[in-house]
């Protein structure tokens, strides 16, 4: 049996009352147009950090179609730069080779320009509208994350549907481990959600916090009612274009003028929507601004489901050197302690400590452990043909 049927089973037997309808979302989004700098140089600008391969070769892109899949649902759709529209058309493809079964309708949405996550939500959410989806719940998926298992993961979403379906935005947080001061917080209030009496359940966001300084972090650890912020969402339609009006209407305009442009659906396996001249015209006007700047922050609507999953961003190297330790490749070490290597050439160390040592792509780095969230400014130093 399919990997993902197994999933959805073991999610029905967990919440027991419901049925197979009750935990598909509608449509998938997919917001894949980040840069991953911080693990440069295996992540660059033509092959950013959710194209590395990580497990099985597979890439983290692959490995969030995959889960994407798994809610079997009617469309997953990839937003992503148009310059990095062929790579995302290529994974679905590839994916969809491999897929058994019918397959949901596969599209990539080419941004003429980084305009961070509100319009990217805001155009894939137009085209989702134009393609029949008015009124169904949408699930937004950064494409750079790893969460384990598709069993929770599945559950998860069944949950939070039910408050999306009443109304909620809702957004899942992830329960600290440590007092992180790299991650943005959400303060949890009261349960919102009725429709399932089990921990976990979906809680009305009280404010986000920003990264906090190490003091603050520990007392939101603490304190046991705050979150990490992931960034990923879900939400009907029908209830996130009123917000957008309301809250940020340069973005809502962005939303209008969209749904008014034929999103030009192909009959091919992998369709690309809104690659007009029109629509990067519309785009050149739109702001630049968060999800959570534009919405999240002062919406009524916004709630928040503590994950039973586990999640992690592989935002430094130092992250990818503990949850992917496997990739190390064999080396030379003589009186060398506690190091990570990932490098296209032969690396031999001796008598050093702690280090991170990665070669890719015709460049490399050497940082200390503890130290790799500042690659990405150590990056900014570098001459822009080396980045």
């Amino acid at each position: 049996m399919e990997n993902s049927e197994l999933a959805r089973r073991e999610a029905l037997r967990y919440y027991g009352s419901m049925n197979t309808a009750e935990i598909t979302v509608p449509n998938v989004m997919i917001l894949a147009g980040g840069s991953g700098t911080r693990l440069w140089p295996a992540s660059t600008r033509e092959v950013p950090k959710q194209y590395m391969t990580v497990r099985d070769g597979k890439s983290l892109l692959r490995l969030t179609i995959e889960r994407a899949a798994a809610l079997n649902p009617k469309r997953i759709m990839i937003v992503t730069l148009a310059s990095q529209a062929g790579q995302a058309g290529q994974e679905l493809k590839t994916w969809s080779r491999q897929h058994q079964g019918s397959l949901p309708e596969l599209l990539v949405l080419p941004e003429p320009a980084g305009r961070n996550t509100a319009p990217a939500i805001a155009a894939g959410a137009a085209a989702i509208q134009q393609l029949g989806g008015a009124g169904e719940a949408v699930l937004v998926l950064p494409a750079d994350h790893l969460i384990e298992p598709v069993e929770r993961f599945i559950q998860d979403v069944a949950a939070a549907s039910f408050a999306a379906n009443d109304g909620s935005i809702v957004t899942f947080g992830i329960s600290p481990t440590r007092p992180e001061t790299g991650y943005g917080y959400i303060e949890a209030g009261d349960q919102v959600s009725a429709g399932l009496q089990k921990e976990g359940n979906v809680r009305e966001v009280r404010r986000f916090r920003e990264k906090p300084d190490p003091e603050t972090a520990r007392q939101f650890l603490d304190a046991g009612n705050y979150t990490w912020n992931s960034g990923m969402f879900l939400f009907r339609l029908d209830f996130l274009a009123p917000e957008l009006e309301k809250h940020a209407p340069a973005v809502s305009e962005l939303y209008r003028a969209l749904t008014s442009i034929p999103a030009g659906q192909h009959t091919d396996v992998v369709s690309m929507v809104y690659n007009s001249p029109d629509v990067a015209q519309i785009y050149t006007n739109a702001p630049s601004i968060s999800i959570d700047y534009a919405v999240m922050e002062k919406t009524r609507r916004a709630a928040v489901l503590p994950a039973s999953f586990t999640w992690n961003d592989i935002g430094s190297w130092d992250e990818y050197a503990r949850v992917f330790p496997e990739n190390a490749p064999a080396r030379g070490d003589v009186s060398s302690e506690g190091c990570f290597v990932l490098s296209d050439l032969p690396v031999s160390l001796v008598g050093v400590q702690d280090l991170i040592v990665v070669i890719r792509n015709g460049r490399a780095l050497v940082c200390r452990k503890g130290e790799s969230q500042e690659v990405k400014e150590a990056l900014n130093s570098l001459p822009e043909e080396w980045r």
